[in-house]
């Protein structure tokens, strides 16, 4: 490609230029270089050069500095550093007047290019991490990345192995909130994730429900439908006693879990109740579903 006796530069109109995260600007720029490039090499193959042009100086060649802040303007990816502008400079360098055909840019414009770009870079630690040995802080064996989990709050690596089995005990045990690093004191908490990967299915089920669970516990405006068929999580009003379930509608008295009784005294603690004001249409409401519920039982 590129060689001796070569009529016309190879990035012709058959082939094309792409990028992720380029604009058609700044793709355009690309090319017009690489035509340069050949220009310079005529009569030499210029395939490698051109690679190493695109691997090594294309961030010095559209002004692209380190930080690279990635930003979305008009709908189109747009790529900045500093006060500088990569593509007015571009623009600049290259005297682009139109956009050249060849520049493709492999993206749609709705495409969030740094959530690609911040994916892209887990993909390529992980590949890294993988290739890499590393001794288990349980067993002290020596496992390749691929065989072993990294808590990443810590960085503590350990073989899939031993993780599985601490996972699994503490799961049957009912301690999903205790899925941390096995190094003593240590607080770094194994994502969903991490936990799904090593898991069974059912075992992953329980896990799962029981994290849940343990959420819904810790929040005050949630209570549990106290039909034993049902158990459904309910959000309640702020400092009212009335709940409504979104799954069998039976609507009862959050204090003591019978169905709803408004101004009337709680059946087992005998306290009068001070229900708060209630709109008219909810409290139809209460009294249709209550209803249905009597009639249902009937």
């Amino acid at each position: 490609m590129g060689g001796p006796g070569s009529p016309q530069p190879p990035l012709n109109s058959s082939t094309a230029l792409s990028s992720k995260w380029l604009s058609r600007v700044q793709i355009t720029a690309l090319c017009k270089r690489l035509d340069e490039l050949w220009e310079e090499n005529r009569g030499n193959v210029v395939l490698f050069t051109w690679i190493q042009f695109l691997k090594e100086e294309t961030l010095e060649f559209l002004s692209i500095q380190s930080p690279l802040e990635v930003q979305t303007i008009g709908g189109q990816p747009h790529c900045e550093s500093g006060q500088n502008q990569a593509e007015d400079t571009a623009v600049e360098k290259s005297k682009v007047q139109e956009l050249d055909p060849r520049a493709v840019q492999e993206v749609d414009p709705h495409t969030d290019i740094l959530t690609q770009l911040l994916d892209f870079n887990e993909a390529q630690k992980q590949k890294e991490f993988d290739s890499k040995v590393f001794s288990c802080g349980i067993c002290f064996s020596e496992n390749l990345g691929s065989n072993s989990l990294l808590f990443k709050e810590c960085q503590h690596v350990y073989c899939k192995a031993c993780v599985k089995e601490y996972f699994q005990i503490q799961i049957r045990d009912g301690k999903v909130q205790c899925l941390t690093c096995p190094e003593p004191e240590c607080m770094s908490l194994a994502s969903p994730a991490q936990v799904k990967l090593l898991v069974g299915k059912d075992e992953f089920a329980r896990y799962d429900r029981l994290l849940l669970q343990s959420s819904l516990n810790r929040m005050a405006d949630i209570v549990y439908c106290p039909r034993m068929s049902c158990c459904m999580a309910v959000r309640i009003e702020p400092d009212a006693n009335m709940g409504i379930c979104p799954s069998c509608r039976f609507v009862f008295c959050t204090l003591c879990k019978r169905a709803y009784h408004a101004l009337s005294l709680c059946k087992e603690c005998k306290i009068p109740v001070e229900c708060p004001l209630i709109h008219t249409s909810t409290i139809r409401a209460s009294q249709f579903h209550l209803y249905s519920d009597l009639h249902s039982c009937i």
